[in-house]
């Protein structure tokens, strides 16, 4: 994950990345090949940023919570 990080930073495109990690044989978290919707998740997920999100449903109405700093970040 720090290298999808490290990569983004150097301005690399998503289908770039995505490209490179299918071509040295590194599975998605999943599993899965790399595509550039799997590498846009990886960075906008706010957990590796040391976040946790929370969704809460009522009434038919939903809405999110984001709660900064709950752990360590996992990528600086």
């Amino acid at each position: 994950m720090q290298r999808i990080f490290r990569e983004r930073r150097r301005k690399r495109t998503l289908r770039s990345i995505a490209d490179d990690l299918n071509r040295e044989g590194i599975p998605s978290p999943g599993g899965a090949t790399w595509h550039p919707f799997r590498v846009s998740y990886v960075l906008d997920n706010p957990k590796y940023r040391g976040a946790i999100e929370y969704l809460f449903r009522w009434s038919g109405l939903e809405t999110h919570v984001l709660q900064p700093d709950a752990h360590e970040a996992i990528i600086s």
